[in-house]
């Protein structure tokens, strides 16, 4: 790292979520270790309002947005060429899988020596259309030619680079994600604050089950509250509490009016430090579809609840050695069963938690992520 003294990060999005929350903390880091660092996005948004606050330095693509686009996509490869030959970083991160292309090939051209690149979970790897599948295959491995390193989130997207062939495995790291620890708001204040309005009405006395997650359609948040319909007519007290906000708002409300789920599941918006009030949760939950290695599942071993989770992506990477249930996605039943094991088997909880938070102290520290991703910076 020596020899590194400019850094350029690039992430497609600034809404905040797992990969944004990765590139602020690389950023605040090697900013904090006097490197000139500068964390750019096609938008603005809460990853760019963060950085600015903290001291970074920010740059807006105006180009650069999810949706492919052919004359966006070649307008926003120009743009970010031009900015990187004038700034002349010495390493460009890219995030994200648009970013990663458009950008790899964009700094490369531009003479940049170290392109790193990492996958948050390959966007290829989610349900839909088979064209588009093609698409971002291809894009994926013309990309990967400009890339000098890849870094996987997990080993089981390591796998998946290696067996799509997106580029050789020499390429290819693994480096889990990790967190420093918590200040949680005690178990009592944090149920304090779910306890206003009709759902949340006795909140400190009910069994609470929740998850934070951005409303998109990878969540699987229907399936969760379709699980949570099973829940209910078993323990009717049971109260739902899912914090985060998205496209998909008006779908899951419609789904929890017509399952009569009005009094059970509470959808919070967006709370600021939303893994700080981790500890009113008696269970946490992920339904998604598709993940990489998700913060909110490190954030809740970290608070010592027992998970239940779909066993996609990283998950079972991070719940393994007893430290949660793993069920196949898209299953409502799967979901409701380990729930319904895990309230009512108490000691069973108990394990779980325990194990989940040893876990996050001897694996999965932010501390040993920012060591593996100085060791990339500086790999031949």
């Amino acid at each position: 790292m020596s020899k590194v003294s400019k850094i350029l990060y690039i992430i497609t999005q600034s809404e905040l979520g797992g990969a944004q929350k990765y590139v602020s903390d690389l950023a605040q880091y090697f900013h904090g270790n006097s490197l000139d660092i500068t964390v750019s996005s096609g938008e603005q948004g809460e990853l760019m309002k963060n950085m600015s606050l903290s001291g970074t330095k920010i740059h807006i693509f105006k180009h650069l947005a999810r949706e492919i686009s052919p004359i966006q996509d070649i307008l926003c490869f120009f743009e970010i060429y031009a900015y990187i030959k004038k700034e002349r970083p010495d390493i460009v991160h890219l995030n994200s899988s648009k970013a990663g292309a458009i950008g790899a090939v964009a700094a490369k051209l531009a003479g940049i020596k170290k392109v790193i690149y990492t996958a948050h979970g390959y966007v290829f790897l989610e349900p839909m259309a088979k064209w588009k599948k093609i698409f971002y295959i291809f894009a994926e491995k013309f990309s990967s030619l400009f890339k000098d390193v890849i870094i996987c989130v997990s080993n089981y997207d390591k796998k998946m680079g290696i067996e799509y062939k997106i580029a050789p495995e020499k390429k290819f790291v693994t480096i889990h994600n990790g967190i420093e620890p918590i200040d949680f708001v005690s178990k009592e204040k944090a149920r304090e604050s779910l306890s206003h309005g009709d759902k949340g009405q006795g909140a400190r006395d009910r069994v609470i089950i929740g998850t934070i997650a951005n409303f998109y359609p990878t969540k699987g948040l229907l399936y969760l509250i379709q699980s949570a319909k099973k829940i209910v007519e078993k323990f009717p007290d049971t109260l739902f509490v899912i914090i985060g906000d998205g496209e998909e708002r008006k779908a899951l409300e419609n789904e929890i009016a017509k399952l009569g789920l009005e009094k059970n599941i509470m959808l919070t918006g967006k709370i600021d430090d939303a893994s700080k009030y981790l500890l009113a949760l008696d269970i946490y939950i992920s339904s998604s579809v598709k993940e990489g290695f998700p913060y909110s599942i490190l954030e809740a071993m970290s608070a010592g609840l027992p998970i239940v989770s779909t066993n996609v992506g990283g998950i079972p990477e991070m719940l393994k050695d007893n430290a949660g249930i793993l069920v196949e996605p898209k299953n409502p039943q799967a979901l409701a069963d380990a729930m319904q094991k895990l309230l009512e088997n108490q000691d069973l909880k108990h394990l779980f938690g325990e194990n989940a938070k040893k876990l996050i102290q001897s694996e999965f520290s932010k501390k040993a992520m920012l060591s593996k991703i100085e060791d990339a910076y500086s790999r031949d």
